[in-house]
């Protein structure tokens, strides 16, 4: 369901698209979608990763009650991937909650120093997240306004997922809709 999506969104923006889901405090990479040209990230089906330091890990956790996201990025850790990643649980809450007004969140070099990536929830008819896509691209100092304008699409992709699965789009979801609000 989410591939044709995914591929759309990447020959639209150049981005490597990818799919994640939820396990416990963790973000389970599922499939993703290769961008054009030699630049190849380094990703495999089945890849954990933190939470706290990715696009779509934070897409997951920015869902959830603010108590429950600090409990799972403490569960987990928040080590330091790059010197730009968020290492304080209130300021990782801070950002969460920015995310979830604009309805993708960023990652800016916080996992891989040179590498950003934008990503945006997904969820199912009951209102649970269920999954995140998200879209990483080279820094190559884009400003920031270019990190919105690929969030902005990678929302959009999400949306178009959430609307197959039955779930409501960003623009008409209210805060406290759903399962995990």
């Amino acid at each position: 369901l989410a591939m044709p999506v995914m591929q759309s969104v990447t020959d639209a923006t150049g981005l490597t698209t990818r799919l994640a889901v939820p396990d416990g405090a963790y973000a389970i990479v599922t499939a993703w979608a290769d961008a054009p040209g030699t630049v190849r990230f380094a990703s495999y089906l089945g890849k954990r990763e933190y939470p706290h330091c990715t696009s779509a890990g934070k897409a997951l956790l920015a869902t959830l009650p603010p108590g429950q996201a600090r409990a799972l990025v403490v569960e987990a850790g928040l080590p330091p991937r790059t010197e730009r990643t968020i290492t304080d649980p209130d300021a990782l809450l801070r950002d969460l909650e920015l995310s979830k007004v604009r309805g993708y969140t960023i990652d800016d070099e916080e996992d891989a120093e040179g590498v950003f990536c934008v990503g945006a929830a997904i969820y199912d008819r009951t209102g649970g997240c269920v999954a995140a896509v998200s879209g990483a691209g080279l820094k190559l100092n884009r400003p920031t306004w270019r990190m919105d304008e690929f969030g902005v699409a990678i929302r959009g992709a999400a949306d178009q997922i959430t609307i197959a699965l039955g779930g409501p789009p960003f623009a008409v979801r209210q805060p406290g809709w759903g399962a995990h609000g």
